[in-house]
This record gives C-alpha cells, structure tokens and sequence, in this order.
C-alpha cells in the first residue's frame, strides 16, 4: 500500500498472497524475504499488517525466541521482529496468563518489548510500525473482531512500555538507515514440530506509516473488521 490514495484490492483478491509456515523448522534458513527497491527501498518508517494465526499449543516449550516476522534495516542489518515466546518453561515470557504465547518485538541491537498473550490455537490480526530515524517500534494485535489484545507491563521487555491503547512498544539503539527487507516464517532458535503459523494478505505502508496499521469506519473511529479470518492448507 502506498498510503491515502493508493491501490485498494477487492475482498478475497488477495487469497493467495499468503504463507504457511512449518513451525518444526528452526532459524533463518526457514525464511521467506521479500525485498524492496524503488521508493519503498529508500522509506525510513515503515507500517505493516499481517494476518496471524497459530496453530501450536500455548504449552508449547519449544517456542523460544521464534522470530516470526520482521522489518530489516540497511546497510547495518539492523531490525524490528515479532517474536513468539511461549508461557510455559525458561522464556521470556513467562508470567503470562496461563494458555497464552507472549508476543513481543525484539530490536538489534538487542533490546525487546512486554508481552502481548495470545491465546494458541488461535487468529489475531498484528500491526508493526518501526521508525528508523527515531528507533521507535511498535506492536499493536487485535482479535479477529477488532478487540485490541493488551500488553503485559515488566513481561518480557525490562527496556519496552505497555502503552495505554495496551500496544507494547521499544526504543532501539541504533537508528538511522532506510528500510531494505521483511522476512515471513523463523528466523531464530524456536521451533514447535507438527504445527504450522499462517500468515495472511500482508500489507505495508512506508509513506504515512500509520501506528497502528489497522481500519476505522466514520468519523467515531471504530473498528470495522471482516466477519472471519481463515487459513486454508493449499
């Protein structure tokens, strides 16, 4: 998306601009990157929405620092990832309530954000936006019915805030760079056999770079979400 005026796609136009990710699959090497150029290549914030939905269970150990969708940063490399932790065992985010999976941002160098819990098995729309000359980040997750899921203050971030609209946020390091990639799948040590995590009709915007990334209807601002969010295995 390129902001106000840009292209706007048809319901269900976009059914197979989606990923399923093999959640047995550890570390980079189960990425998938798309690459940007052009006037997008050169943006120094960036907004995204994504579709999420995860299929491994909230008592899942495994699921330890699981990078699962991030924002890149050129030429350092630097980045802002959503990452999973689960409740249960040595990780980040324990603490949570009980039948959740932490979400959070990590940010290099490295620095992370609260907790947001998702309840697993479960569908969440997700909305990054990362400020590169600031360093800013921020995460905002709704329900599938536009609820905001708020995050959990001390919980996994001694750096990050719980914000009052209950996103979690963090301030990176370094700053400066343009915006160079984003990458779909894991990108760190955890992992979870036998399951996969969907992600659904992605949408970015590097021009007005809203936080967050998400749909109002009038002038009251509410949201106006669709009546379900589906993954398929094709």
């Amino acid at each position: 998306m390129t902001g106000t005026g840009g292209t706007l796609y048809p319901a269900q136009s976009l059914n197979f601009n989606n990923i399923g990710h093999q959640d047995g699959d550890p570390g980079a090497g189960s990425n998938a990157t798309l690459t940007l150029s052009g006037t997008p290549g050169s943006a120094t914030v960036v907004s995204g929405l994504v579709g999420l939905t995860l299929t491994m269970s909230a008592s899942e150990t495994n699921a330890n620092d699981f990078d699962i969708f991030g924002f890149w940063q050129k030429p350092s490399g630097n980045y802002s990832m959503m990452q999973l932790n689960a409740q249960t065992g040595s990780t980040a985010c324990t603490g949570i309530p009980s039948g959740t999976i932490g979400i959070r941002v990590e940010g290099k160098p490295t620095i992370h954000s609260p907790c947001i819990p998702l309840t697993a098995p479960g569908s969440y729309y997700a909305s990054q936006t990362w400020n590169l000359t600031t360093g800013v980040t921020t995460l905002h997750v709704y329900k599938v019915d536009g609820t905001p899921v708020k995050c959990i203050s001390g919980v996994g971030g001694g750096s990050g805030i719980c914000n009052a609209d209950g996103s979690s946020s963090v301030t990176m390091g370094a700053t400066g760079g343009t915006f160079d990639h984003v990458t779909v799948g894991n990108n760190e040590i955890g992992y979870n056999n036998g399951t996969l995590t969907y992600f659904q009709n992605l949408m970015l915007n590097w021009t007005t770079a809203p936080s967050p990334m998400f749909w109002a209807s009038g002038t009251s601002g509410s949201v106006q979400p669709p009546t379900s969010l589906k993954a398929t295995v094709q």
